[in-house]
């Protein structure tokens, strides 16, 4: 079977959703905000900054962020600030261009209707991410296109729903141990009204919820209890 995954610099231009009737969930991300969530996870094992550092490591900016995030500490503010602090000169490292994408991704969230802007730059350095390395963080970037382009195709300008839906089921072939793959996997098929197909990686998620974060597991279980999924013992 030809492999359907389009590489980073092979986007096609925005091509029609696939058929599927709009559910409860689309509507939910229908202002591409929620899409983030989730997506972006720091490491167990992540290093506290230094503040005397001469240059920024935005990797560890986004690090520390996720982890105020996770702990319910951060502010809008906070997002505000680590998203000053990523503006630096790109260094070409594929974790530089991830850093920029997902710290973007996490101000767009508080940002509201206001976020479109952010949105594209959430896509352009989540593709120069996937460019530069496919696996920084076993895909990280991969997810986070993925999830963009499945649940905010109308907000972005290389990507679409269907090829969303081909990233996220790329990153479940190649990282399939990881339960927050088939999460962002199983979010995407129920935001386009395909509950059958998203019964699969949801229970995969709930099977390994040991693995997520406190707000991953709140998405699966509001997912599972809003569309009734039925999963085995």
């Amino acid at each position: 079977m030809p492999d359907r995954r389009p590489k980073a610099h092979e986007i096609r231009p925005p091509g029609p959703l696939r058929s599927r009737a709009a559910g409860r969930w689309a509507v939910a991300v229908s202002l591409a905000i929620i899409c983030f969530v989730g997506c972006i996870r720091a490491p167990a094992d992540v290093a506290t900054p230094t503040e005397a550092a001469v240059v920024v490591d935005v990797v560890a900016v986004h690090d520390r962020l996720e982890l105020e995030i996770s702990s319910g500490r951060d502010t809008v503010a906070t997002r505000e600030e680590a998203y000053r602090r990523v503006q630096g000169p790109d260094d070409g490292s594929a974790g530089y261009a991830y850093a920029r994408a997902a710290v973007t991704g996490r101000l767009a969230e508080v940002r509201g209707l206001r976020a479109v802007g952010l949105v594209k730059q959430v896509e352009a350095y989540a593709l120069k991410s996937l460019e530069r390395d496919e696996t920084f963080r076993e895909g990280a970037a991969r997810r986070l296109l993925g999830s963009l382009y499945a649940l905010a195709s109308s907000h972005v300008e290389h990507g679409d729903s269907e090829q969303g839906l081909e990233l996220l089921e790329e990153q479940v072939r190649r990282y399939g141990h990881d339960a927050s793959n088939h999460l962002r996997l199983g979010e995407a098929y129920v935001a386009l009204g395909d509950v059958e197909s998203a019964n699969a990686s949801l229970c995969a998620a709930r099977r390994e919820r040991q693995q997520l974060d406190a707000g991953e597991r709140r998405l699966l279980d509001e997912i599972v209890a809003t569309e009734s999924i039925a999963c085995g013992p």
